[in-house]
């Protein structure tokens, strides 16, 4: 799940994702931008 500078979440920890967001930047996306940008990868 980690891509590039994108630390992605990792399923094989004890995180909650309440966790990860206090421990890690991270930013909402919509469905519509991430299927948009998803082919150009």
């Amino acid at each position: 799940m980690p891509y590039g500078r994108n630390c992605g979440y990792w399923t094989d920890n004890s995180l909650l994702l309440d966790d990860f967001k206090q421990y890690f930047y991270v930013s909402e996306i919509t469905m519509e931008y991430f299927d948009q940008h998803w082919e150009k990868i």
